[in-house]
């Protein structure tokens, strides 16, 4: 039968029951594509959620350090193989040294190799031709840690991403819903031996024998942690305040960080966690000294506020940068900025005069009286009665009137940019020092004011001997070097097998040392520039590395370090083992404790023999068993960085501008 046609159109008509059936079928598809299309927001990915601003704003502000790394994906590319580590995994020493016990115990190398292949498998075996970076880890990860309790308790950590591609992010989603989990992950993950955990919007996976580990989503990030509480205390804090707008204030100098090069990673380190973890202050003191420690402390900037932070760069050098600032009154606070390329000139400068076995230099500029007088301000260096004492001798041997006095004939007398050498004394049969020996080496400005003090001193001897500090000043004026060494009473000096003071003038430089033998070398030097310090080839790129505002910079040469390393050990593992009044005093605490515990009687003549042969027994102890004992330890340890320090070059600024202090590395 034919369709009816109108009149007008001949157009067929549709009959009504198949018009409804064709709206029922676009509306049912409808809901099946809306259906769909919620499920696959609600469920899968919604590109259209709610963002977090950075990772770092959903960190807890009491971490005790965070790692942040801008770049990740630029930073993991090849890592291993880049110029800096290479070298340094290359090394024979460095290898020897990650397979010591006290290192291995810690785990921490292997758990560094697992990291590394764990994310090369984890790359072969990611779907959709994902890769890990920056796919699944997205640009900026970041992660916390909190110290364990006790020593071999393991560390709390959180780790947060935002992942690179809709698909990473639509696979977590996929896994921390049950259902979805359920079709496509679930037999998956227990045929790899992961036992699979659900508690709210949280899901943990424990492989066998191994550590459990937590994963949620908060909004477009991914957080992994070692404690499920630590994700449930984020998201209950985000349920109460809503999503933080910006981190913690403390974490402000890692958000500096995220426009930092390609290689860069910055370390967030709370101070007293590091330090009780550690110990380096406490080592520190013990192996340098008090005084010296002081010292060292106060000539670098020292960090503010709780936070230690490191940025690490690892391409043609291994470099890690500590901000900090020159404390006022501090003797950093006294030095001078020096312009880029300062450094390099120093070592050509005042290195030409010094052997070519200096293991170290440090550069500055600083007027040497003013350095004087802030150094023997010091109640470490000079307790009251001594300055008074020095102030007296500057009075009446150097006609001066005071310290005041001599700083301003110096400060005439010699210029302010100079350079102070270390080197390993010569020396034989001193097994309990570790002194180095220094050369500061200042351009003259008036030779004549020089000589002229060193005349007044002699003046003053001459007149009268018996109250002078010394029996003789022997001079020597030969090759081009004039030297005074003062031969010193008993007394005056601390060790005579290790202190030879005196003073060089040589060129256009004078040069103060605490080991006079030294100016032979120096003549011998002159007749040889190519045995020189300044021709160190390995130095030349540690010294142009030094920054525009320079403070102070070091440059420390390995294969020189090693034979004072090797020297200043015994010495090292005796100043850690002196029998002195602190230690004597907690010998007689301790027998006093154990004899009243015994029923011994105090002042008794039982009491009296029984204290010292305790004490015998613990110096014998002590100097016997003790120290052998730490020299062995101290062998063992400098000998696994034997052939990595010999090979390196390394330098040591302060940056002025930046408030910083970079440490650099290299590897030849």
């Amino acid at each position: 039968m034919a369709r009816p046609t109108t009149a007008s159109s001949g157009r067929t008509t549709l009959r009504p029951r198949r018009r409804w059936r064709r709206w029922i079928f676009a509306a049912l598809l409808g809901v099946i594509i809306g259906g769909g299309a919620v499920l696959f927001l609600g469920k899968v990915h919604n590109p259209l959620g709610p963002r977090v601003p950075d990772s770092l704003a959903l960190l807890p502000a009491d971490a005790d350090f965070v790692i942040s790394i801008p770049r990740f994906p630029a930073f993991v590319k090849d890592l291993p193989q880049r110029p800096a580590l290479a070298r340094l995994l290359s090394d024979d020493g460095f290898r020897e040294f990650l397979n010591t016990p006290t290192l291995r115990d810690t785990g921490l190398p292997e758990a560094v190799r697992a990291a590394f292949h764990e994310m090369e498998v984890l790359n072969t075996r990611l779907p959709f031709g994902l890769t890990l970076a920056p796919d699944v880890t997205g640009e900026h990860v970041v992660m916390a840690g909190w110290m364990p309790a006790a020593r071999g308790d393991a560390f709390r950590m959180l780790l947060a991403f935002r992942p690179g591609s809709w698909l990473a992010l639509a696979g977590v989603n996929a896994l921390l819903d049950e259902s979805l989990c359920d079709w496509f992950l679930a037999e998956e993950i227990a045929a790899a031996g992961i036992t699979l955990e659900r508690f709210r919007d949280t899901v943990s996976l424990t492989p066998r024998g191994g550590r459990a580990m937590h994963i949620t989503r908060i909004a477009d990030t991914v957080l992994v942690s070692s404690e499920g509480e630590l994700l449930a205390r984020i998201r209950n804090a985000i349920a109460l305040d809503g999503m933080p707008e910006t981190s913690a204030v403390r974490y402000g100098p890692l958000l500096a960080g995220t426009d930092a090069a390609t290689s860069a990673l910055a370390l967030l380190v709370r101070r007293d966690a590091a330090d009780a973890q550690l110990q380096v202050e406490a080592s520190l003191k013990r192996l340098w000294g008090p005084v010296v420690y002081g010292l060292v402390q106060d000539l670098l900037p020292r960090p503010s506020g709780e936070d230690l932070l490191f940025t690490l760069d690892a391409d043609e050098a291994l470099e890690i940068a500590l901000s900090a600032e020159a404390q006022p009154g501090s003797l950093l606070s006294h030095f001078q900025p020096m312009e880029e390329g300062a450094l390099a000139e120093l070592r050509h400068a005042c290195g030409g005069y010094l052997p070519a076995d200096c293991f170290a230099m440090l550069g500055c500029d600083v007027p040497p009286g003013r350095l004087l007088r802030a150094l023997l301000s010091r109640p470490d260096v000079l307790s009251a009665e001594e300055k008074r004492t020095f102030d007296e001798w500057c009075r009446t041997q150097l006609a001066t009137g005071s310290l005041a006095g001599l700083a301003e004939r110096l400060d005439e007398a010699l210029g302010s940019r100079g350079a102070l050498f270390f080197f390993r004394e010569e020396r034989e049969n001193v097994l309990d020092k570790s002194t180095a020996g220094f050369a500061l080496v200042l351009p003259l400005r008036q030779r004549e004011r020089l000589l002229e003090l060193v005349g007044t001193i002699e003046k003053v001897h001459k007149a009268d001997p018996a109250q002078s500090l010394m029996h003789e000043l022997e001079r020597k004026d030969e090759q081009g070097v004039l030297t005074l060494v003062p031969r010193l009473k008993e007394g005056v000096r601390d060790d005579p097998r290790v202190l030879v003071p005196g003073l060089a003038l040589v060129g256009s430089h004078a040069i103060v040392t605490n080991w006079a033998p030294l100016f032979d070398v120096v003549r011998a030097t002159r007749r040889s520039p190519a045995s020189s310090f300044a021709a160190i080839e390995t130095l030349g790129e540690a010294a142009l590395a030094a920054p525009r505002d320079l403070l102070a910079g070091a440059i420390l040469d390995g294969h020189n370090l090693w034979p004072f390393v090797e020297q200043s050990i015994p010495g090292w593992a005796y100043q850690q083992t002196t029998l002195g009044d602190i230690r004597y005093r907690r010998w007689r605490e301790e027998f006093q404790m154990d004899a009243v515990r015994r029923g011994l009687q105090p002042g008794s003549a039982a009491w009296k023999q029984q204290e010292d042969l305790y004490i015998a027994r613990q110096e014998q102890s002590l100097t016997a068993v003790e120290r052998p004992r730490i020299e062995r330890e101290m062998h063992t340890w400098t000998s696994c960085f034997k052939t990595l320090l010999r090979a390196a070059a390394m330098s040591v600024v302060v940056d002025g501008s930046r408030c910083e202090v970079r440490w650099r590395l290299e590897v030849n």
